[in-house]
């Protein structure tokens, strides 16, 4: 289970920027790769499942991660890429906690030629900012393309290149071709954040970097890098890369980290594992503790499976099949706390996402209703395509872990007062603040999909809290 994204990033970031004891190591670029912690921080650790965070805290310079092919240390293959393509997995996310201070500032990737590092001689350049998705014209012009992103969520990124033009694709979106500014060989590929005016208030995760020379039908790839390899803390200054500001290599230090080897620890007592009830049964039929919204049993339905189980044979699967031309949406199973409002206590419960039943996200909510109605929120935990995230306290979705797709992932949401901590698979994260939008939750409500789309399926099992 990979740590990933804005609780882990901030949380070590504020660390490293107001006290700790690592060594934050050497200013000097030297030809060594990374492993050998001369880049600052913790020693490696095999394992290792990390990633890299880029800031932009300094007025003065730009946050920035760049290979230079040219140089030895980059330990490509090539000195140049006529004709080629990248892949990387993106976050972009909010970074308040550290700078709080240009909230329009835009992330970048960058193809720069033989020729140089300005403008003018850009291959390619694409600009995420505000939500939206921009490119770089052969004017210099900072052009909207009409396509979006969510700020937060991981976005896999392509960018392709040929002599005289670029393209990119960002999850099923694509874009272009677009005419290049200069058909020169590419030499520079760079990850930036931000300005020399001003600090951003947001972040750029990267991870899972890969350069190809060569064609889609055809290539060689010349340069990748996971970051796993680095010790969380390494600010990559003694690496293959040719620069790296205001950047930091961030994780957590083993697969499937913590204490327990890995090892999911077994169940404890379970509410309902779902394997008393007759399968093909709608769950409120089979027992009346649960509660539904928007189920008619045609589109969306919510019964009792023996396709997949965690325990047992059976588990809950719900599914959304009602899009917007529909009057149900979404379809919501929910239950009730047996004593109303509490102030604190624990719900948990295993989710699995079969690849074929992922069209849209599946939620774990608390709140005080049973409807997963926002207004009541308290917290939420939301399974997207590759991330587990929670609601913060302003109701955004912030990154926990990655997951894998057909497979049973562990999941408990603890919380006192207004303190949340989600445990995934045995490892706990670190504690936010609830959204606490109508106060202490009296209800949990599973739930799939969307009001505009159709066709994602969940299985739910052995659900338990002390307070049903």
């Amino acid at each position: 289970m990979k740590i990933t994204k804005t609780a882990i990033a901030v949380a070590i970031s504020s660390a490293f920027l107001f006290g700790c004891d690592f060594d934050v190591g050497s200013e000097n670029n030297s030809t060594d790769g990374g492993g050998d912690n001369g880049g600052g921080g913790l020693p490696p650790v095999e394992n290792a499942q990390n990633y890299v965070q880029i800031q932009d805290s300094s007025v003065a310079d730009t946050g920035i991660l760049r290979i230079k092919t040219s140089e030895s240390k980059s330990e490509t293959v090539v000195d140049n890429i006529p004709v080629g393509f990248l892949t990387v997995d993106l976050t972009y996310q909010d970074n308040t906690a550290i700078n709080g201070e240009n909230a329009a500032a835009n992330a970048y990737i960058q193809l720069h030629t033989t020729a140089g590092s300005s403008n003018a001689h850009l291959r390619g350049e694409i600009a995420l900012g505000e939500g939206n998705v921009k490119y770089r014209d052969n004017s210099s012009s900072l052009v909207e393309t009409g396509g979006t992103y969510t700020p937060g969520e991981e976005l896999k990124v392509k960018v392709s290149w040929t002599e005289d033009e670029f393209s990119f694709s960002i999850g099923d979106d694509t874009y272009g071709p677009y005419a290049a500014t200069s058909s020169d060989p590419v030499e520079l590929i760079s990850l930036k954040v931000g300005d020399s005016k001003t600090k951003a208030d947001l972040e750029l995760i990267a991870d899972n970097l890969k350069i190809y020379s060569g064609t889609e039908a055809e290539n060689e790839l010349i340069f990748e890098d996971d970051f796993d390899n680095y010790g969380v803390g390494d600010e990559l200054t003694n690496s293959r890369y040719n620069r790296a500001i205001d950047v930091m290599v961030l994780g957590n230090g083993e697969d499937n980290g913590g204490d327990n080897g890995g090892i999911t620890p077994p169940p404890g007592d379970v509410t309902d594992n779902f394997d008393s009830y007759t399968v093909g049964t709608q769950i409120d039929v089979a027992s009346p503790v649960y509660q539904l919204k928007n189920v008619d049993g045609v589109l969306n339905t919510a019964v009792i499976s023996d396709d997949f189980a965690k325990s047992g044979t059976n588990s809950l699967r719900i599914e959304d099949g009602a899009d917007s031309s529909t009057n149900n949406n979404k379809g919501i199973v929910g239950r009730d706390f047996a004593a109303g409002a509490a102030n604190s206590g624990s719900v948990s419960t295993s989710v699995y996402i079969p690849t074929d039943g992922y069209v849209k996200a599946s939620y774990i909510f608390l709140g005080t209703n049973n409807d997963s109605s926002s207004s009541g929120r308290f917290t939420e935990v939301v399974f997207t395509s590759s991330e587990i995230k929670y609601r913060d306290i302003s109701g955004n979705q912030q990154s926990l872990a990655s997951y894998s797709k057909d497979t049973w992932v562990d999941v408990t949401i603890t919380w006192a007062g207004d303190d949340v901590t989600v445990n995934i698979d045995g490892n706990d994260y670190p504690t936010f603040k609830a959204e606490n939008a109508g106060g202490s939750p009296t209800a949990m409500a599973l739930y799939n999909g969307d009001n505009g789309s159709k066709g994602t399926y969940t299985y739910f099992d052995d659900l338990h809290s002390d307070l049903f």
